[in-house]
């Protein structure tokens, strides 16, 4: 998926990241750019009805559980 896609290219390093290829990662570019540190919380189902989607999520979840791009640095934000 897109998130995949912007994660990737993180990874890379590349000059291109794909931010506006779906309105989630454009809305998260603040979150995912720059120096960032990202938690991931993914909601899986027992349902069977569930079953591929649920695995789908957990095999996603698994591979951005590897993902290192940097060293996260604390920011200040100024309230007055």
């Amino acid at each position: 998926g897109t998130l995949h896609e912007v994660v990737n290219a993180r990874c890379q390093f590349m000059r291109s990241v794909p931010y506006r290829n779906s309105t989630l990662t454009h809305l998260l570019r603040d979150s995912l750019d720059a120096d960032t540190k990202v938690l991931l919380m993914v909601c899986v189902s027992s349902d069977e009805q569930d079953l591929q989607e649920t695995a789908t999520a957990l095999r996603f979840a698994s591979r951005m559980r590897r993902v290192t791009i940097g060293k996260a640095t604390k920011h200040s934000v100024s309230l007055a």
